[in-house]
């Protein structure tokens, strides 16, 4: 993700412009591949049926981590990025 954004804020006059579209071409992707993974094992997770004990705790777990993880990646990553690219053009500004 880190690299779309690179390329957008290389088009665009805007570093804010170029995280936001970069953001947006991987929102898709991530949401999709974690929403797949945690649907496909919302059931094992849920389920309390005979012979779920040994599977049930590593479904919760994958299930938690597909839905934090579009969070952090959705907003974290463009955060971090924006705060890269600000040190970046003071750093720039100074030589």
């Amino acid at each position: 993700m880190f690299s779309d954004i690179r390329r957008a804020v290389g088009k665009t006059d805007s570093v804010e412009k170029g995280i936001e579209l970069g953001a947006l071409a991987e929102m898709r992707p991530v949401v999709m591949a974690c929403a797949a993974a945690g649907l496909g094992l919302l059931p094992g997770a849920l389920s309390t049926g005979i012979g779920v004990q040994p599977q049930q705790p590593s479904a919760r777990v994958v299930v938690g981590g597909m839905i934090t993880s579009p969070l952090a990646i959705l907003f974290l990553l463009p955060l971090l990025a924006s705060f890269f690219f600000q040190a970046k053009k003071r750093n720039d500004g100074k030589t």
